[in-house]
């Protein structure tokens, strides 16, 4: 388990439809966020600042190249989210929605 950099994630795809703000009442309130990670282990986690976000909401759509898709989750006590079983040493892709940091 290893905590993952920001240096290795990004935004995709980059042509700006990645990031896409949510809700009607405050709209600025909750971003979802389309990520690309490389060099994930099963158990790594990513921090929510790692991730663009203040807070981090939930997650979704969590796939890799080789792993197909694979368990994710929030911890809402760290604030940060859990790779699940499934990738090794790869690129995967996740949907996080959050706060705007």
């Amino acid at each position: 388990m290893a905590a993952i950099a920001a240096s290795v994630v990004s935004l995709y795809p980059t042509d700006g439809s990645a990031e896409r703000y949510r809700g009607s009442v405050r709209p600025r309130e909750t971003i979802q966020r389309r990520l690309k990670i490389t060099g994930v282990t099963a158990a790594d986690t990513a921090s929510a600042a790692v991730l663009g976000l203040k807070t981090l909401h939930s997650v979704e759509n969590s796939f890799g190249a080789t792993a197909g898709a694979f368990p994710s989750a929030v911890d809402p006590v760290n604030n940060q989210l859990l790779v699940g079983a499934g990738p090794s040493n790869e690129t995967i892709y996740v949907t996080v929605t959050g706060t705007p940091a």
